[in-house]
Formats: C-alpha cells, structure tokens, sequence
C-alpha cells in the first residue's frame, strides 16, 4: 500500500513487487495458497482502500487503514 501511496502505478509495477511476496500468500482449507496479484489488487480496490485514477492508488480511507498498520507496528 505504501507503493501506491507515493504516486499512482499500473498494474505492471504492482505485479513486479509482489510477486514472490508474503502479501499474496492466503491459506484455505488449511492449505497456503499463493493468489495471483491482480487478486490481490482487486480484494483491495473492492475494500474500498485502492481505486483506478490513471493509476492504482489509494483512497482515503486506505490511507488511514495504512496509517493505521503504521501506529501498530504492521507497516
């Protein structure tokens, strides 16, 4: 979230850092699953936190979910 913070990104840009990453790593059934980024970019955008303004970036209230994640040590 803090790469979008700074300046909106294409999808691409996105894709590149996470892939490989913890962040896309979910468990069901008991299993570790690894979902596809553009998964991960759309659980986001339909929590309300990213949108598509030329660029993914963040909306108000997925800055305070960040800043949020800050305060407590998770970001």
């Amino acid at each position: 979230m803090e790469f979008v913070e700074a300046a909106p990104r294409p999808y691409g840009q996105i894709e590149e850092l996470l892939l490989g990453r913890p962040a896309l790593q979910t468990v069901i059934d008991g299993r570790v699953e690894t979902m596809q980024p553009s998964v991960f970019v759309d659980k986001l955008e339909r929590a309300g936190a990213l949108v598509w303004k030329e660029g993914w970036t963040l909306t108000e209230e997925g800055r305070e979910f960040l800043e949020d994640l800050k305060v407590n040590g998770q970001a």
